[in-house]
């Protein structure tokens, strides 16, 4: 099969490489991507030159290679987690005489959504519109990923051991969450947001955090 002309796909007000899309086959692919400087990679590994560049004629075993590597930076990401991470945090709880459930909404809860919040501001700092968008699903998906993958994997792993879990402690923090995802729905309904808006998700942290605190300090909470 010749290589599609990638000029004639070429998207003529969109930069952000969605032409891509149009492509079947890997030459075809391989070729548009060495024609259009957006599509370059701006990290480390170019992934869509290495599928697309290095594998026609073997798609399986290239997607297999980047499924590989995708399980070793969840390793390594977890690693580095449990080697660093949770020990630091565990040492300014100490040190900061924080009780578990007020170090996870706040130490823990600023150091897991710093990617979050970096990785959304850079991608609506960028040039593409396309970007937008990865920015909003990077905190929603987070939030569901979380919710979601991570309640479960630590609920099938630790049925046996019989852990607790306060009800009153899981209900706050359900109603809190579905509170701030209720308000972004109703902001996107809306399809605007103004500066009380965006202060008002910070003081819905502060509120949560202080109302963790206060049944912490007061209520006697102990998970």
């Amino acid at each position: 099969t010749s290589p599609v002309d990638s000029s004639a796909l070429r998207p003529k007000s969109d930069n952000n490489c969605s032409a891509l899309n149009h492509f079947h086959d890997y030459k075809s692919k391989c070729a548009y991507l060495k024609s259009i400087d957006p599509c370059a990679s701006q990290g480390f590994i170019d992934y869509h030159s290495f599928l697309y560049c290095n594998f026609d004629g073997f798609p399986l075993l290239g997607q297999s290679l980047l499924f590989l590597w995708l399980l070793v930076l969840f390793y390594v990401l977890g690693h580095t987690a449990s080697e660093y991470f949770c020990s630091s945090l565990e040492s300014l709880s100490k040190l900061l005489t924080l009780s578990p459930t007020v170090a996870g909404v706040t130490l823990l809860s600023l150091g897991n959504g710093a990617p979050d919040l970096f990785a959304s501001l850079v991608s609506f700092m960028g040039e593409s519109k396309g970007t937008y968008d990865v920015g909003l699903n990077t905190v929603v998906g987070g939030s569901s990923f979380v919710t979601c993958v991570v309640v479960g994997i630590i609920s099938v792993s630790l049925h046996r051991r019989r852990v607790r879990v306060e009800r009153s402690a899981f209900i706050r923090d359900v109603c809190f969450f579905c509170a701030a995802v209720g308000s972004l729905a109703l902001i996107l309904v809306y399809g605007k947001i103004n500066l009380w808006g965006a202060l008002g998700f910070c003081s819905l942290y502060a509120v949560y955090v202080v109302f963790v605190y206060l049944s912490w300090r007061f209520g006697g909470e102990s998970c």
